[in-house]
């Protein structure tokens, strides 16, 4: 009975610590779920892509110890290229960069792409093993998390694999939201610059608009004038005929009467242009 009872103490023991750490299990992933909330407002108030990466590293640190961390991002320029973006700790930096090559030439970087979930792959020389993640939108692409699992606990979690695929998901789409942040500032730049444009176009238009009108009222105006002086100026102009022809060849008068007449023809001449002027005709004569 003594070795039956230990047996069944034995199992209840076993039980306890099963349900012990279950409950802990439960409770963490709880906590971190809780946790979403804060992290998603850290990153989508940024607006730069690589505190996006660094706020997202942190909060990746405090679900899966990784002994390092790197993400890297697509190459917007031609979307093609991965560019590391953040690393941590940076004396790692080699040793990542030439298990990644390996990854590629094997193909395990690619399978990673396709997969959108966390996996698991060994190094070159098999001692150590490598989370890859793949960081997007349903729709895209945005980078690739690498995590460098300690050597003393080689294994996550499930539920920390899987608040990784949400906090990466969170990210690809606030790094979406800042790349169409950055459109269309870029486009309302270039509006602004069109709207300038079209607005001093626009000024200068009604400056000629009001000049022109103001030169319409002054034609209008010298045209009246010049109508009322050519009434006057024709008396002018057409008596002294009449006069020399009553005055003798060898009068005195006649000289003068010519003179008042040729400064009236003069006159009138200048009228004339004024009254081509108003009409936008050709230039002024001359006199």
């Amino acid at each position: 009975m003594n070795a039956q009872e230990n047996k069944k103490q034995k199992k209840l023991e076993e039980r306890i610590v099963y349900l012990e750490k279950n409950r802990r299990f439960v409770q963490n992933a709880l906590e971190m779920a809780l946790s979403m909330g804060d992290f998603l407002e850290s990153i989508n108030g940024k607006k730069d892509v690589k505190q996006i990466l660094q706020a997202t590293e942190k909060r990746i640190k405090k679900i899966i110890p990784f002994e390092a961390c790197v993400l890297y991002r697509i190459n917007e320029e031609d979307n093609s290229d991965f560019i590391p973006a953040v690393y941590d700790p940076d004396q790692f930096e080699s040793y990542v960069k030439n298990e990644i090559d390996f990854m590629i030439d094997e193909g395990f970087f690619t399978w990673a792409l396709r997969e959108r979930r966390g996996i698991t792959i060994s190094s070159k020389d098999n001692t150590r093993q490598f989370v890859l993640h793949v960081i997007s939108t349903p729709s895209r692409i945005r980078g690739m998390c690498v995590g460098l699992l300690p050597a003393k606990k080689p294994v996550i979690a499930d539920y920390s694999n899987a608040l990784l695929s949400i906090i990466l998901l969170n990210t690809a789409n606030a790094l979406e939201n800042t790349q169409l942040y950055k459109i269309i500032l870029n486009q309302n730049l270039i509006l602004e610059k069109k709207v300038a444009k079209k607005t001093k176009e626009l000024i200068l238009a009604e400056r000629k608009l009001s000049h022109a009108r103001k030169m319409e009222a002054i034609g209008t105006l010298a045209g009246g004038i010049a109508h009322d002086l050519n009434n006057i100026l024709s008396g002018l102009v057409s008596y002294p005929d009449l006069l020399l022809m009553d005055i003798p060849e060898d009068s005195p008068l006649r000289e003068s009467i010519l003179t008042i007449q040729k400064s009236g023809e003069k006159a009138s001449t200048i009228v004339q242009d004024l009254l081509t002027m108003t009409r936008r005709g050709v230039a002024v004569t001359k006199v």
